[in-house]
């Protein structure tokens, strides 16, 4: 009898002792912080120059690694040569003939939202297109990169080929970093512009842009 009465207090405290750690564990659990994960969002993009053939459905963001992500510029553009018929639809497009001075510019504004405060800096940005120049005097790029109220550096480009893709990546990291509030939106500022002139018919047109950024928090 006295040997029932042990086992059953026992196991009676012991089930007590049970539920104790249970609702001590659930309370630390619910009381716990959770960390919230850095999730940048674009805004709309703002598009300015009648030659910039941009629309935020062509803009995508991406995490590449842990705290570098890319925006992307994308057009589809399919140049077939001979007699088949050519599909353009490029970013940004310039072309010259008969000794012309041609120019293009486009100027893009794009928010970025952060949930977290963090310090940015971009690390890169990258071009890519094709070029058909006939006897060029002269055919290049200019572009600059910046966070609204500072300033980027001037990032310049000059086309030397016939007919060939280009393809140039642009060092960025030597900008200085900015500091953004958590909550807050950021505007991230290009402006391009390309220049040709050329005795004869001459493009060259942008299909990708990217710049590639870092965050850290």
């Amino acid at each position: 009898m006295k040997l029932s009465i042990f086992l059953t207090m026992g196991f009676f405290a012991m089930s007590l002792t049970t539920q104790f750690i249970f609702a001590a564990d659930s309370s630390l659990r619910a009381t716990r912080p959770i960390r919230k994960a850095f999730t940048p969002k674009l805004g709309g993009v703002i598009v300015g120059g009648k030659d910039c053939l941009i629309e935020t459905k062509d803009i995508t963001l991406k995490q590449i690694s842990n705290g570098e992500y890319e925006i992307h510029f994308t057009k589809a553009s399919n140049i077939v040569s001979g007699d088949q018929p050519t599909l353009i639809s490029p970013i940004l497009a310039v072309d010259s003939g008969s000794g012309s001075i041609n120019r293009s510019v486009c100027t893009i504004a794009i928010p970025v939202q952060f949930n977290k405060a963090a310090s940015v800096q971009f690390k890169e940005l990258f071009i890519s297109g094709f070029q058909s120049l006939s006897l060029p005097e002269f055919a290049s790029f200019k572009g600059e990169v910046f966070f609204s109220g500072s300033r980027g550096e001037s990032l310049d480009l000059n086309f030397v080929n016939f007919d060939s893709m280009i393809a140039y990546n642009f060092d960025l990291s030597r900008q200085s970093e900015i500091y953004v509030e958590s909550g807050s939106s950021q505007i991230i500022r290009f402006n391009f512009s390309m220049i040709m002139k050329s005795d004869d018919h001459s493009f060259t047109l942008l299909d990708h842009l990217g710049l590639r950024f870092l965050v850290k928090n």
